[in-house]
């Protein structure tokens, strides 16, 4: 079984050094394997430093100049050889046997074309206890490490720092869509979880492991509360743009948005005062974490409505 490793990089010049660091010490399957790594208009030293490990990975270096990584994605999909593609981040750092974990996984899972491995943490700056009791940090970091059993897992559960499908997918014509997922500093979240829904929903199963595994670099930028709340409201976002576009006729709407939207706002922002007199650090910001999200979630409706 050959593999591909996919992933698309946009000014990642900070961490993808430690990533290709990684894969140089990966054990390589005995079909080989290929890189491919797709530029997505980066205007810092991404290119250079890609090209600067060539000689020491099977690197297939692509651009994509419209910008979002989903757009970057379906790039790369045109140059993918193997039989199983791993997808991962710029951000992701490789267990030393990542590559065939994976194809062990995949030649023993025959029905399942959707895989998810173990994403751990790599702290560049240490949490505060309360910030990381506040909020749920699947959501706000992809991580799952402890979450989950081998086995059978829904397509919600699968994560883009570390997944796999086999190539043939892609051959049936399923690609990323572009309207959804990383795209500046302002989009809806959920690109990996709209793809592995619309799978499933074609009859495509999803297969969890902890054995390929890889470790999430959070920047120090990261922890932080603005940047964790924006977090929420792009997760927000990304719900809403799920509910809406699935089944844009199952809710009572008021001025294009969903009356059930409306309502959990201002209860969830009636919670954020209340929080306040707690005086309670992981209170307040479970509530401010909460409230981003449904205001994410009105944001995303009122810009749908004009779609």
């Amino acid at each position: 079984m050959k593999i591909d490793v996919l992933m698309a990089t946009y000014n990642g010049e900070q961490t993808l050094a430690a990533v290709l660091d990684g894969y140089r010490k990966v054990m390589p399957p005995e079909q080989g394997w290929q890189l491919v790594i797709v530029d997505n208009a980066s205007t810092d030293g991404t290119r250079s430093l890609i090209k600067s490990y060539e000689n020491d990975l099977p690197i297939t270096y692509l651009y994509e100049a419209k910008p979002g990584k989903n757009s970057a994605l379906n790039t790369g999909i045109k140059s993918l050889q193997g039989d199983l593609v791993i997808l991962t981040d710029d951000d992701a750092i490789p267990c030393p046997d990542l590559l065939v974990q994976y194809r062990e996984v995949a030649e023993s899972e025959v029905d399942v074309s959707i895989f998810s491995g173990k994403v751990m943490p790599d702290w560049r700056k240490e949490p505060p206890l309360w910030m990381v009791d506040s909020i749920p940090l699947t959501t706000a970091y992809s991580l799952n490490a402890g979450k989950h059993s081998e086995g059978s897992i829904p397509p919600t559960s699968v994560l883009g720092p570390n997944m796999a499908v086999r190539r043939e997918i892609f051959e049936r014509g399923f690609r990323f869509d572009e309207s959804i997922g990383p795209c500046g500093s302002s989009y809806a979240m959920g690109s990996e979880t709209e793809f592995c829904t619309r799978l499933h929903g074609h009859g495509y199963n999803c297969h969890f492991s902890e054995r390929p595994c890889v470790s999430h670099i959070i920047r120090d930028y990261q922890v932080n509360g603005k940047w964790l709340l924006k977090r929420s409201f792009q997760n927000g976002r990304g719900a809403a743009n799920r509910d809406l576009r699935n089944a844009p006729g199952e809710f009572r709407l008021l001025a294009g948005i969903p009356k059930h939207y409306i309502k959990h706002a201002a209860i969830r922002t009636g919670t954020v005062i209340l929080s306040l007199f707690s005086f309670d650090k992981t209170k307040i910001f479970t509530s401010l974490w909460e409230c981003s999200s449904a205001l994410g979630r009105i944001y995303e409706a009122l810009k749908l409505r004009g779609t």
